[in-house]
């Protein structure tokens, strides 16, 4: 259970529909971490123009990079995913 309060992805209205819809592109959900920001849609929308410059195709880091920093930082907080 999420301890933040977020917009589930079926019952998603408006401008955080869309935003979900862009960020899901085909799946059926979109990730925890972008529910979190989805009580404002403001910070929804800045953190996915922050993801898109550094974690986007032409972000530093490769995407298996990315994996391997997301994995770490899972495993010190204690994600069980």
């Amino acid at each position: 259970m999420a301890r933040i309060g977020w917009v589930e992805f079926a019952e998603a209205e408006g401008r955080i529909r869309e935003l979900y819809l862009l960020e899901a592109a085909g799946r059926p959900d979109v990730a925890g971490i972008v529910k979190s920001f989805s009580q404002r849609v403001e910070a929804l929308e800045g953190m996915m123009s922050f993801s898109a410059v550094h974690f986007g195709p032409d972000s530093a880091l490769t995407r298996a990079q990315r994996e391997m920093i997301a994995t770490y930082v899972s495993t010190l907080n204690g994600c069980v995913y």
